[in-house]
């Protein structure tokens, strides 16, 4: 069958990494191959970047910015992110999750990334980088 919209509501939130990384990609090709436009609800940022050309952000149920996905996420009008600049210290990796390390005004932050993403991103040591995190998912505890 040849649908003329494919809706999709988060449809990979339940998934552990390595199946979730095989689906996506599954679905990825399928966008691509019939070229189907597509409407993906998600709270994942990096399924954003992976699978949308554009994007529309929402708060309390509003519209607050659209285009694409670094024009939406690295821009300064949502209020729920959080942006470091830096550069790339560092990188480990496995076949399915990838840490990277990132030095900012003589601080290190490490992120986790899928090893695919890293891959896509083409991502080196010496890169200047800049890290997005909505609020929400900011864990914070005392050492």
């Amino acid at each position: 069958m040849r649908p003329d919209i494919l809706l999709l509501d988060e449809p990979f939130s339940a998934l552990d990494w390595q199946t979730c990384i095989q689906l996506r990609e599954y679905v990825k090709n399928i966008i691509k191959q019939f070229n189907v436009t597509t409407m993906y609800v998600t709270h994942d940022v990096s399924e954003v970047y992976k699978l949308a050309n554009n994007v529309i952000a929402m708060e309390s149920g509003k519209e607050v910015k659209r285009g694409t996905p670094e024009e939406v996420f690295l821009g300064k009008r949502l209020s729920t992110r959080v942006q470091v600049t830096g550069k790339v210290v560092g990188i480990e990796q496995d076949s399915v999750m990838a840490s990277v390390t990132i030095l900012h005004a003589d601080q290190f932050f490490k992120t986790l990334i899928d090893t695919e993403e890293l891959k896509s991103l083409n991502l080196r040591i010496g890169d200047d980088v800049v890290v997005g995190v909505k609020s929400s998912d900011v864990i914070l505890f005392k050492i």
